[in-house]
């Protein structure tokens, strides 16, 4: 596993982008979780799913559609809470799982071995 600077720094800069855009957006009672939330999410899958390279071809694959996928559903889950919802327990709560079960995946992954 080595990581690529440039993406890893072009990954870093779009996810601060997006951070700040959920921030300019969102309602006062989540504003700032979200826009922490957001960017701990989007520079963790973005990073992962870009930025880095594997040895392994399958496993690389496999952790790029994990973290491209998440990448995918954190978007639309703080698109919701940032629009939507406001509730503090719900957005730590369900972003909570979808963090948690991403990395689970990738760490299956990883120790898949094939």
């Amino acid at each position: 596993m080595t990581f690529n600077a440039v993406k890893t720094g072009i990954a870093s800069l779009i996810s601060a982008l997006l951070a700040f855009a959920f921030y300019s957006f969102s309602q006062a009672e989540v504003q700032w979780l979200v826009t922490i939330g957001a960017f701990v999410f989007f520079i963790t899958t973005l990073i992962l799913g870009v930025g880095v390279e594997f040895d392994r071809p399958r496993a690389a694959v496999n952790l790029k559609v994990i973290a491209l996928t998440s990448f995918g559903l954190a978007l639309f889950s703080n698109l919701l809470f940032a629009l939507v919802w406001s509730s503090v327990v719900a957005y730590i709560v369900t972003n909570g799982i979808l963090f948690l079960m991403f990395l689970l995946f990738s760490y299956l992954v990883v120790e898949a071995k094939q």
